[in-house]
């Protein structure tokens, strides 16, 4: 049961940064095409498309629609081909930066991450592992009920902000940082969790990415 539930988690922070992944060079993208990013569905439930070169696929429904990012000044080639589409996000820029203020900044979790070390010192270290090539501290979270010592217990490394863009990988990995601390000694699956495994969380491994 337990190794179901750390493999569920895994699984739920691997798809989501898949997910934000593809979405992650959207700036760089927009900056060198001058162009603004649009997200447009395609319906392809009459007949079958024949989509633009260069286009980046973003999802799609079998035999009902498909999702694409296209810049603003390619819209033409959809309609002279008599492609029916709707646009589902106009300014993907302008939409990506709104969403980013939603989650937490590097400070904010770099100090969430002190918060949980200083409640709960009795099974989490927290220290840093590196700096980055801008000087910043990648830290690094350890969960256990010995924290520090190697008993020969398993060990559970989580990792999150691989690519500047994935912002949701940090929150999963303070999550699960709050839920092991904060529930241990009251939830006996969490508190056979801390006291079997040695779990690490990084929860932002590309700091100088996830501050600009």
């Amino acid at each position: 049961m337990n190794k179901k539930i750390v493999g569920c988690i895994f699984v739920c922070t691997l798809l989501i940064t898949i997910a934000f992944s593809a979405t992650a060079n959207v700036n760089s993208l927009s900056k060198r095409l001058d162009s603004k990013l649009v997200l447009v569905r395609i319906d392809v439930s009459q007949n079958p498309v024949t989509l633009p070169r260069d286009m980046e696929i973003m999802g799609s429904k079998i035999g009902e629609w498909i999702e694409i990012i296209i810049p603003e000044n390619r819209l033409d080639e959809l309609s002279n081909q008599g492609i029916e589409y709707e646009v589902i996000i106009y300014d993907l820029i302008e939409y990506d930066n709104s969403v980013r203020g939603q989650y937490h900044t590097l400070a904010q979790m770099e100090t969430i991450l002190q918060d949980i070390a200083d409640d709960y010192p009795d099974i989490t270290d927290l220290y840093s592992i590196g700096t980055t090539y801008e000087g910043r501290d990648i830290w690094c979270l350890e969960i256990s009920d010995n924290p520090g010592v190697d008993e020969g217990e398993p060990g559970v490394f989580f990792m999150g902000l691989h690519h500047a863009r994935e912002w949701p990988t940090v929150e999963i990995c303070l999550y699960i940082a709050d839920q092991l601390t904060s529930e241990y000694d009251s939830d006996p699956t969490v508190t056979d969790l801390v006291d079997s495994c040695r779990i690490w969380l990084v929860t932002c491994v590309n700091p100088d990415g996830y501050y600009l």
